[in-house]
């Protein structure tokens, strides 16, 4: 079977390869009916399609999997019904899993041969499936291109040795914003806004804001994690901030 495309935004659905039908999960869109995958050679776009798909008479049928966010999704259906509608032999099914379903589902398809034609896949997961998917063909957009449109960071998780193997739609700024409850800042005498400088700065304000009960026991925390991510890169960050390196000598 052919590499599988990585999709993020249907301006890449012409690097679609058919295979069969992989793991259950939510579609939102109907069935489509399955079709055995057949190795015929690949257009320029990448996808694997027959002769006569090729020539607009034979059906086309493809799976893309995403995980369930809603308005991502809805952009998704949108975007697949506009090209079904301009593309009538193209059948495209969006199947959606929930963020940890989705992660255990590709690592377990993905090695087995059996993921979906279309994937929405993060940049930070690109290196670990590329021998899985394939690469964005040139004449849809180069790397030079893409690193011109997108900024650095989230461009670069989907470039594996110099091949870009998608496009992002997001990027998550792990660990770049605090927000800072002004009222509990006036209540505690503290100076509003905060000039921090160092991690010591914010600690001492976070232990300032800190309220308790008649036994002592905390009811308001003076400083907040609102989602493991920023607890693990502000670790990272303090490591590259004091000097350190958290990377192997290869780089990995």
């Amino acid at each position: 079977m052919g590499k599988r495309s990585l999709l993020i935004g249907f301006i890449l659905l012409t690097l679609v390869s058919l295979v069969a039908c992989g793991p259950s999960a939510t579609k939102t869109s109907p069935p489509a009916t399955k079709q055995p995958a057949t190795e015929q050679p690949a257009t320029a776009g990448g996808a694997e399609v027959t002769k006569e798909a090729e020539e607009g008479q034979g059906q086309i049928t493809l799976r893309m999997w995403a995980h369930q966010n809603p308005a991502f999704n809805e952009g998704y259906q949108a975007l697949i019904d506009a090209y079904q509608a301009e593309h009538p032999n193209v059948t495209i099914t969006l199947e959606t899993f929930d963020y940890d379903t989705y992660i255990q589902t590709l690592q377990t398809a993905m090695p087995a041969g059996e993921e979906a034609d279309i994937l929405q896949m993060f940049g930070t997961w690109t290196s670990e499936y590329a021998d899985r998917l394939a690469p964005v063909p040139a004449d849809v957009m180069t790397v030079e291109e893409a690193q011109k449109l997108y900024y650095a960071a989230p461009i670069g998780g989907f470039i594996v040795d110099g091949v870009l193997y998608g496009l992002p739609q997001e990027f998550n700024m792990e660990y770049g914003g605090v927000l800072v409850n002004k009222t509990m800042y006036e209540q505690a005498g503290l100076t509003y806004p905060p000039r921090w400088s160092t991690m010591e700065d914010v600690l001492k304000d976070a232990q300032a804001l800190v309220q308790t009960d008649d036994t002592g026991m905390m009811t308001v925390a003076g400083f907040h994690f609102t989602a493991s991510d920023p607890a693990a890169f502000s670790f990272l960050a303090g490591i590259l901030q004091h000097g350190g390196d958290y990377w192997n000598a290869d780089h990995t």
